[in-house]
């Protein structure tokens, strides 16, 4: 049985921080105080990311207002229409 659940946008911008900081899921999900299958279902879409849990990956990997903006935008409950316009302006 396949997979149902794809990389989410949140999801892909989490494993880029990763591969950018050259750090495995199991040593970020520890950073955030999480186990490395929580952080897996945060990037498959299984499961929403806490403001806290943003919070420390922002702080920790020391990530530019823009960078965590887009965290915070994707992780929030706004709907896609309103994210990608957030998104957007972001990249202007």
């Amino acid at each position: 049985m396949k997979n149902k659940h794809k990389v989410t946008p949140l999801g892909t911008l989490l494993r880029h921080i990763r591969l950018d900081h050259e750090v495995t899921q199991t040593q970020m999900a520890k950073v955030i105080g999480i186990c490395s299958n929580t952080l897996c279902n945060i990037e498959f879409g299984r499961q929403g990311m806490s403001i806290e849990h943003a919070e420390k990956i922002i702080h920790y990997y020391k990530l530019d207002h823009r960078l965590a903006c887009r965290i915070a935008v994707l992780r929030s409950d706004l709907d896609k229409i309103t994210q990608e316009k957030i998104l957007k302006l972001l990249e202007a």
